[in-house]
């Protein structure tokens, strides 16, 4: 058998995939490290809401938090919020049961009889704890057992169970912008209890850009969320996104190719991960990545795009928001270019007051962004997409 020596492709473009460089997102999990050595040490950290549109990168960099929390040998739970109400304290409970997910440095056996048991007095259902098959369900014994009280006591018990271990827990939510208003409040509630009896727990959220509006929905207390909008990333950050993997490939790239991918990018994580993929895999020489082997990445992954999440976006919006945005990608140079409300009224043949109620809607899904009479698309991609429909005929700005 011919075993390859080819490097594997560093580079990956699935959703929710951990890149090789997390480039950009240094600070905030740089601050974790001080906020679990703080929790730790017997101090209290400010809670953590990551938002954004998808494909920013959220759940990646909620993954390196839970890394950074088992590092410290700290109990780290990644769940995601569902709909239902009363779901949230079955989700978290669920994952302190699951498999693998109390650290070595922890006394297993005594963790989990303490955790069945504590779930045996709160009226959880607990199946197969700590094994292959774990499930939870919570069923108070008392009728009037709200959820949000369960809640409150399984974070006072893990507290406990985590300062008798000698080190911290960490619940990480992910899409939070399902949960509903009244599992947040409770959770806020349990939160602020265990705090006030400095509980070394932490709690981290990430969620679409809705996520601080419901948190702070949900509880007066989350006034004091660190929220962290997860953007795009600047030309510096995405040199080193590209680069660093190939780097330590042993791979070049000439500068003129990583120029072309950094614009073409946007600095959108996802594309980013694409098109260093594809780049990669279309190179000619296994040692070099040229300009050529770029733009023959760049339409793969156009392609890619438009079949895939820019496609699923673009039919999401209202078919007058698609009409200005194509119109902004008119008037526009480049993307996320700012130009004037007026201009894009004229061109789809509207004025500037019957646009407002969709520039509203645009707004809300993150696809523009207005200021002062001005307007500019923030959905990476969006740019050229549009653009690309416009010149085909595809789409006809003037339809009123």
């Amino acid at each position: 058998m011919v075993v390859s020596t080819e490097p594997r492709n560093p580079y990956r473009p699935g959703m929710g995939e951990s890149p090789p460089v997390l480039a950009g997102r240094e600070p905030i999990i740089d601050r974790f490290y001080l906020d679990l050595e703080q929790v730790g040490e017997g101090g209290t950290a400010r809670e953590t809401a990551l938002y954004g549109l998808r494909g920013m990168g959220k759940t990646a960099l909620l993954g390196e938090l839970v890394r950074a929390a088992r590092q410290a040998e700290w109990l780290a739970v990644r769940v995601e919020a569902e709909s239902e109400e009363g779901s949230l304290v079955s989700t978290i409970a669920g994952g302190v049961a699951r498999p693998r997910v109390v650290p070595a440095g922890w006394d297993q056996g005594s963790f989990l009889d303490r955790f069945g048991e504590f779930a045996a007095r709160a009226g959880i259902r607990v199946t197969g704890l700590g094994g292959v098959d774990a499930s939870v369900r919570v069923k108070p014994k008392v009728s009037d057992v709200r959820p949000a009280d369960v809640l409150v006591d399984l974070y006072q018990e893990l507290g406990r169970i985590a300062i008798d271990q000698r080190r911290g827990i960490a619940i990480l939510i992910d899409e939070t912008q399902r949960a509903s208003v009244d599992d947040l409040r409770g959770l806020f509630r349990a939160v602020s209890e265990a705090k006030t009896e400095q509980l070394p727990v932490i709690t981290a959220f990430a969620g679409l850009l809705e996520t601080p509006e419901l948190l702070m929905s949900a509880a007066t207390s989350a006034e004091r969320v660190l929220f962290e909008e997860i953007g795009v990333l600047d030309p510096a950050a995405t040199y080193r996104a590209l680069r660093t993997p190939a780097d330590r490939a042993g791979v070049i790239f000439d500068d003129d190719a990583l120029d072309l991918l950094i614009e073409f990018s946007e600095g959108y994580p996802y594309f980013i991960q694409q098109l260093g993929s594809d780049v990669w895999n279309v190179r000619s020489d296994p040692d070099r990545i040229t300009i050529d082997d770029a733009e023959i990445a760049i339409v793969l992954a156009r392609r890619q795009f438009e079949r895939g999440a820019l496609g699923r976006r673009w039919v999401e919006l209202p078919e007058w928001g698609r009409h200005v945005v194509a119109a902004i990608s008119m008037l526009a140079d480049y993307p996320s270019q700012w130009v004037e409300v007026g201009k894009v009224a004229e061109l789809v043949g509207k004025t500037t007051t019957e646009l407002s109620m969709t520039r509203r809607r645009l707004s809300d899904r993150g696809a523009v962004q207005t200021e002062r009479g001005q307007i500019r698309i923030t959905q990476p991609g969006f740019h050229w997409y549009a653009a690309g429909l416009v010149e085909r005929g595809e789409i006809d700005l003037e339809i009123g």
